[in-house]
């Protein structure tokens, strides 16, 4: 008999969660790791968010895009530059690097 644990249940939840916000998020609108946690009942767990996207756990979705608060690409993301063209082929404008 294989058991779940209610961590797992709840991870299990949290991404179905996570995959129907995604889903909502159209052509052309993009929003931050923050506000799709938000979106989908998990706020203040951007970084969960963060990670279960760099996983790949949402690649059928249109996880390209979620970007940094900013408005960036998180650069470190192994698929930085599928992003960044997939954003570009829906209008989004880069913005502009601020210098310290």
């Amino acid at each position: 008999m294989i058991t779940t644990s209610p961590v797992q249940v709840q991870s299990q939840q949290a991404l179905a969660w996570l995959r129907l916000a995604l889903s909502r998020v159209g052509p052309g609108e993009q929003l931050s790791y923050g506000e799709l946690a938000r979106r989908a009942g998990l706020p203040g767990q951007a970084r969960r968010v963060a990670r279960w996207l760099a996983q790949g756990a949402l690649n059928d979705l249109p996880w390209w895009r979620v970007l940094r608060a900013d408005g960036r690409i998180a650069t470190a993301h192994p698929a930085a530059a599928e992003q960044r063209q997939r954003l570009l082929a829906e209008g989004w404008q880069e913005a502009p690097r601020r210098h310290r």
